[in-house]
Order: structure tokens, then C-alpha cells, then sequence
């Protein structure tokens, strides 16, 4: 079993640092007929945080929706006090100006980027993360959701170091064997 191997603060001093939410889960259109939700019944997407530095690190989360009581917190706990934050046009991060250089980009008008301003590396994150989990695993549980986040996190955090590093790392990192039955208890 690995620990978790995700970092506690995203260094945003000088840099930009971009804040999206994605949704995972499958599309009711892109369903088989029988495996359609009948009307009443709750959507199964699942809401990811995510917060990546521009050529640094990303932080992910699952959260149980998309306000701001989730979102908020969880940015303020993972990215320094004053450093810049990029969002789309989302009114959940509407209080990061409080704490932050808050700069947001409006998709709704079709604006990707204005100056510095643009939230492209996380958009770019969350298509590896998506083509990773439909192509690798086909899909996720939501019992295990955050440690397929963790993976995919580490992954991109770790991008820079050798493979011979990364083993070791691997290794110092393991604390016992997983079985199967703890796995799924």
C-alpha cells in the first residue's frame, strides 16, 4: 500500500496558479438504454477539484459538489495566501478574492485567454486524467476515486525525475502489502 504521496501546498509565490472542477462519471447520452438512470434517480458524475501551478505541481480532490463551502477551503488550504489564482467564471470561487490575485476567464463568451489570464493547464490536466480513466481503467468507483486522483497527481508531479528515481521513490514510499479483502472491506 503506498501513503499518500500528494503535495500539501501548491507553491503559487510568482506564478500562476489555475483552480477547475471536472466531472467523471459517465454520460446519460453515451449509455447503454439499460443502464440509463430512470427519471428521479440521483446523477451519478462525481465533482473533482483540481489545482495546478503553471509548470509545477497539481492537487486534486473529490468533493460531494460543486459549491463553495467544498471549493474554497480546499484551494485556501493547498495555495499561498496572495498568490494568483485563475478560475473560469464559476460563482463558487467568487470569495477567492479575499485571500488571492483572483482572475477569471468567461468560457460562456468563448474567452480561453486574455494575457496571463486562462486556465489552459488545468483544462490540459483534466483531458490526461479523463483519457487515463476511460483508456486505463475504464472507470472508477467512488469508494476509490481519490486514490486513482493521488495516482494520476503523483504521476504528473513526478514527470520531471528519471525512471530509476521514481522506482525508488516507489519503494521508500510502500508500507506493507494491500490484500485484496482490505481492499474492498
Amino acid at each position: 500500500m503506498l501513503r499518500n504521496n500528494a503535495p500539501t501546498m501548491v507553491d503559487g509565490e510568482g506564478n500562476m496558479v489555475n483552480a477547475d472542477e471536472t466531472y467523471i462519471g459517465g454520460r446519460e447520452g453515451n449509455k447503454h438504454k439499460s443502464k440509463k438512470l430512470k427519471e428521479g434517480e440521483p446523477d451519478n458524475e462525481r465533482v473533482v477539484l483540481g489545482i495546478i501551478q503553471r509548470d509545477g505541481k497539481a492537487v486534486l480532490k473529490y468533493v460531494p459538489n460543486a459549491s463553495e463551502k467544498n471549493m474554497v477551503p480546499f484551494i485556501e488550504k493547498h495555495v499561498q495566501v496572495g498568490s494568483r489564482v485563475s478560475t473560469d467564471e464559476f460563482s463558487s470561487y467568487s470569495k477567492l478574492k479575499r485571500n488571492y490575485q483572483h482572475s477569471t476567464i468567461n468560457h460562456s463568451l468563448k474567452i480561453y485567454v486574455e494575457g496571463e489570464v486562462h486556465t489552459n493547464s488545468i483544462e490540459n490536466f483534466w483531458s490526461v486524467l479523463k483519457r487515463g480513466i476511460y483508456g486505463i481503467y475504464h472507470s472508477v468507483s467512488e469508494r476509490h476515486l481519490d486514490r486513482y486522483l493521488n495516482e494520476f497527481a503523483s504521476r504528473f508531479n513526478e514527470r520531471t525525475i528519471t525512471e530509476q528515481v521514481k522506482f525508488e521513490k516507489f519503494l521508500m514510499q510502500s508500507e506493507k502489502r494491500l490484500k485484496y479483502k482490505n481492499l474492498i472491506a
